[in-house]
């Protein structure tokens, strides 16, 4: 039981070093979700018990996630995103080609299926729909942000977690509540 919760421990911790690195290089919303599904999806068929593996998992996730969703974005940066950043997320534990192994690994494990319905775009259509002041986008896009780091969420469908999201936003602000569903069908 006290290596569970070590390990949940270690897991949220490698959550919340994802996200700030994710703030830190200001990649898109969709590249953290899609980070932190393959790093669930492949803990779902392997299970890993060393803090070491896990952030060298959880790191190449955010690098395969980047590959995949930031390739135009990276155009009009100055400064690029490259391996070696992310090489930097774990304080350099891991080599580049290291790195690279794993990608190859985890694409094999997740079946190179890196398909995902991602809660950003569902939140960014309800807050268009709602026509939402900044605060409650800020509001929204927060709460659906902590939900990453609990386990349970994970099974939790996308769009439900941005509506819920959402509602919270305008309970918190105490905004006038109209309810904004979107169907996994549109």
């Amino acid at each position: 039981m006290h290596e569970k919760a070590n390990m949940n421990q270690a897991y949220n911790q490698i959550i919340d070093d994802l996200i700030k690195f994710h703030e830190i290089k200001q990649l898109l919303p969709e590249t953290l979700y899609l980070a932190v599904s393959i790093f669930r999806r492949f803990l779902s068929v392997k299970q890993v018990t060393d803090y070491d593996e896990l952030l060298h998992i959880g790191v190449t996730a955010m690098f395969i996630a980047s590959k995949y969703e930031e390739s135009e974005s990276q155009e009009e940066k100055e400064e690029p995103i490259n391996i070696a950043d992310f090489c930097g997320i774990a304080n350099r534990k891991f080599l580049k080609k290291e790195i690279v192994q794993k990608e190859l690994d985890i694409l094999d494990i997740v079946q190179f299926d890196l398909h995902y319905f991602n809660p950003v775009h569902f939140l960014e259509r309800l807050l268009k729909e709602a026509n939402a002041d900044k605060k409650t986008c800020k509001l929204s896009y927060y709460l659906m942000k902590i939900s990453l780091v609990d386990h349970q969420l994970a099974l939790v469908c996308s769009s439900y977690l941005a509506d819920t999201a959402f509602y919270f936003a305008h309970q918190i602000l105490d905004n006038s509540w109209v309810c904004y569903h979107v169907s996994r069908d549109l």
